[in-house]
């Protein structure tokens, strides 16, 4: 590992021990969760647009899953073209964290009221997190799990779903992983021909 990566370590555990452990307590869950009992549920995508397309996949698999979920995402600002005109998607949210329009968006967000946060950003899982705790204490927030740093984040997350992501990369595609995502999370089975990545655009 190198120094970088090593001080990089350090900062985010020393930041877990001293503030994140006491002010954050998310207790852990039982999956599968029943899909039936979620009104709202927000993504967290904020990464770059070919990973907002993937995820257009499970977006749909969502609503055919439970065509009446009101489904949120908070996109990165270069990802939200992708998913501005999706009719499957109600609300989007796209500032970055602490910037111009945060805290009038992150005020919005918690007003949705969800029951379950994904966070499924492959990078800055710590921001991520972060974002979800400070939307809704309420929401029942899960996350990738990251082998190696699942003590680091399960203060952050109520549960941790095993996708193969690691910081050597992945052990199955991304579309693919996003769906056994899904299916651990809500123990619904899914067809890899019922998969589809989908793009809305607006008439010219």
């Amino acid at each position: 590992m190198s120094l970088l990566k090593k001080l990089e370590a350090w900062n985010k555990r020393f930041w877990y021990e001293s503030v994140i452990k006491f002010l954050f307590r998310n207790a852990p869950v039982s999956l599968p969760i029943a899909i039936e009992g979620v009104k709202r549920l927000l993504v967290i995508r904020r990464d770059m647009i070919g990973d907002m397309i993937v995820t257009s996949s499970l977006i749909r698999t969502l609503n055919r899953l439970k065509p009446d979920l009101e489904v949120d995402v908070y996109a990165s600002p270069q990802s939200k073209v992708i998913i501005e005109t999706n009719p499957r998607i109600k609300t989007i949210f796209s500032s970055k964290p602490f910037e111009k329009n945060f805290w009038h968006e992150l005020q919005q967000a918690r007003k949705r009221d969800y029951d379950v946060i994904l966070c499924l950003s492959y990078t800055g899982t710590t921001t991520s997190g972060l974002l979800a705790n400070l939307i809704s204490r309420r929401a029942i927030k899960v996350g990738m799990l990251e082998r190696g740093r699942e003590n680091l984040y399960q203060r952050w997350f109520n549960a941790q779903i095993d996708i193969g992501k690691s910081e050597t990369g992945a052990t199955m595609p991304l579309w693919k992983g996003l769906h056994v995502f899904l299916t651990t999370l809500f123990g619904v089975p899914f067809n890899e021909a019922e998969i589809e990545q989908e793009i809305f655009t607006t008439e010219s």
